[in-house]
């Protein structure tokens, strides 16, 4: 290095050096992260399809999950049916996919409950006349808003209903 009062330069030998010491800082820090990649178990990509009542609570799973594994990113593709996710997953253009599974159409997959869901009658002021718990032919009688009858949701509610006769 030239020196004077101040830094003027560097030297022809300095010059030479400088490439050298550039590469190393780099193949320093990618050996360090290259390190921290084999301690951290996990990285890559997530495909995840949810079906349309699940996106807007899926983040409760995805957060802890990124948040474990920093180096995984995660791609939600919302809006799907349970059908086109599992299809999906057996083309392996998804990793996974949170649906609502019935047993014959999953056979082949590894399924796994993630949790039970309440369903609710919802009515508006007067509709029931009773105070106690309306039974399912009570709801029948009532003007429903349902769910299109490919959605497996009102799939579950249309076996309910037959199941109760």
């Amino acid at each position: 290095m030239r020196r004077g009062h101040s830094f003027q330069g560097l030297t022809a030998e300095g010059e030479k050096v400088l490439p050298w010491a550039r590469r190393m800082l780099l193949d320093h820090e990618a050996l360090r992260q290259e390190v921290e990649g084999l301690q951290e178990a996990l990285s890559g990509r997530l495909r995840l399809g949810v079906v349309p009542a699940v996106s807007s609570t899926v983040v409760e799973l995805t957060a802890p999950f990124a948040a474990s594994h920093r180096r995984v990113s995660i791609h939600v593709q919302t809006s799907l049916h349970s059908s086109h996710i599992i299809e999906q997953v057996r083309g392996f253009e998804l990793d996974a996919g949170i649906i609502y599974a019935a047993p014959e159409d999953a056979q082949d997959l590894v399924v796994l409950p993630l949790y039970a869901e309440d369903h609710v009658l919802i009515t508006g002021p007067g509709m029931l006349t009773e105070a106690a718990v309306p039974g399912w032919g009570q709801a029948l009688d009532l003007p429903l808003c349902l769910l299109d009858s490919r959605m497996r949701g009102r799939q579950v509610l249309d076996a309910a209903l037959e199941r109760h006769g």
